[in-house]
């Protein structure tokens, strides 16, 4: 007794079955990847501003400190330099947190 075409013997259904499923595990990895890899570009984007946005605070408080240590001073020159220099800064800083 033999088997029609249209009915192929168990072990070879279940390799169709296998290589579907494996081919829609593998789709949904690569969709599942791509997502990951998109996460992490705009995580990696956003721990970059933060950074940058801390470096500029720090450079702020650097500033600020200098200009009150020249006031202290007597030294209106440089008190004048730094204070212009932190309010083009604090000007910096809040271009760069709206973006």
């Amino acid at each position: 007794m033999g088997r029609t075409v249209d009915r192929p013997p168990p072990r070879t259904r279940r390799y169709r079955i296998g290589c579907d499923a494996a081919h829609c595990e593998l789709q949904a990895l690569e969709v599942r990847t791509v997502g990951h890899e998109r996460r992490n570009q705009r995580t990696q984007e956003r721990l970059a501003r933060e950074a940058e946005l801390g470096a500029l605070r720090q450079r702020y408080v650097q500033l600020k400190i200098g200009y009150w240590q020249a006031v202290e001073a007597g030294d209106d020159a440089r008190a004048e330099r730094l204070s212009d220099d932190a309010r083009a800064l604090a000007d910096d800083l809040k271009h760069a947190r709206r973006h």
